[in-house]
């Protein structure tokens, strides 16, 4: 099972280019209104964004969410924490990075705009956010009853007892 499990991961490294973290690393994390005026409004549509700034625009919400003062995170393992993330996921119609940038900002828009920091940790917020872009990293695009159908190695692995597969 184990090597059936290997098989079935992603087959291209998760490694980023030490230069392209370098690169975004040392540029100014932009704010959010660089993007569009409208960027925390629940009106702005967030898959406008060209996916060649969506990273960059992640990096920018961390900042305004206060993530990065807060926490104290490096903007290097930030920016290679993103870059990882983006190319973890595979490009099936819907279960891709564009919907997951999409999540990710509705999430941003939560926090912002219902003050959510009066009700929840800094903690929690932070893994709301993180776990709003990691959400569907791998997804293949395939509905649970598909992969139990086709007796796949994810079916076989989640198939106990009350499990959601």
């Amino acid at each position: 099972m184990h090597a059936a499990m290997l098989a079935y991961t992603v087959n291209t490294s998760l490694q980023v280019a030490s230069e392209d973290v370098r690169k975004m690393a040392e540029t100014k994390i932009p704010s959010v209104e660089t993007f569009s005026p409208c960027f925390d409004s629940f009106d702005f549509p967030p898959r406008t964004i060209p996916d060649s700034q969506t990273v960059m625009s992640c990096l920018s919400m961390f900042e305004d969410l206060g993530f990065v003062s807060r926490w104290r995170i490096k903007i290097e393992t930030l920016v290679r924490f993103l870059l990882m993330v983006k190319k973890g996921y595979r490009n099936p119609p819907y279960h891709n990075w564009m919907h997951a940038y999409a999540v990710t900002h509705f999430c941003y828009l939560l926090i912002k705009n219902l003050h959510l920091h009066n009700y929840l940790e800094d903690i929690e917020l932070l893994a709301l956010f993180v776990s709003c872009l990691c959400h569907d990293i791998d997804h293949r695009g395939t509905t649970n009853s598909f992969q139990v159908q086709s007796q796949s190695v994810l079916a076989a692995l989640y198939s106990s007892e009350g499990s959601v597969m």
